[in-house]
């Protein structure tokens, strides 16, 4: 798994808020996982999700898998020491130490919590969105393959993968 830094994990928030710009930014700048994954979260996209599992972007199917009450996927996080996601997991269930200790340590990954937790509020999604999404922990790779030409449509539209 890759790290990010603050500026992509921001741009992921703000893709997942709905920000086309910042939904292309990330394709555009090899950050497709990232991309796939805001599409996966706001619409669902079953495509997307299959195109995160065949690029091994296991930490990133286990984070959509935590968001929706995957204990397993939440024990490979924290396992993996994948921390700052298992962190956004905990704040977006309401636990209030790992909101706080993000707010303290890591603001790129507390705008995140705090756009899942608005996301899911005002959509009413909670918790039951990706309960037949199959985390299998086969592996992660360093690498993301950026997806060259194709029409993405953003966030708001769903991604073609």
């Amino acid at each position: 798994m890759k790290s990010y830094t603050e500026k992509e994990i921001v741009t992921f928030a703000k893709a997942i808020d709905g920000d086309e710009e910042s939904y292309r930014w990330l394709i555009e700048n090899h950050f497709a996982e990232l991309a796939a994954t805001a599409d996966v979260i706001t619409n669902h996209n079953d495509t997307a999700l299959s195109w995160l599992k065949k690029n091994k972007q296991i930490t990133l199917v286990a984070f959509i898998s935590a968001l929706g009450e995957d204990k397993n996927a939440m024990t490979f996080l924290i396992s993996q020491k994948h921390i700052l996601f298992a962190s956004v997991v905990g704040a977006v269930k309401g636990e209030e130490v790992p909101f706080n200790w993000l707010a303290k340590n890591n603001l790129g990954f507390y705008l995140l919590a705090k756009t899942l937790i608005n996301y899911f509020r005002s959509y009413r999604r909670y918790r039951t969105i990706w309960s037949s999404t199959d985390f299998t922990s086969d592996g992660d790779t360093n690498d993301s393959t950026h997806l060259g030409g194709g029409d993405f449509g953003g966030a708001g539209a769903g991604g073609k993968w």
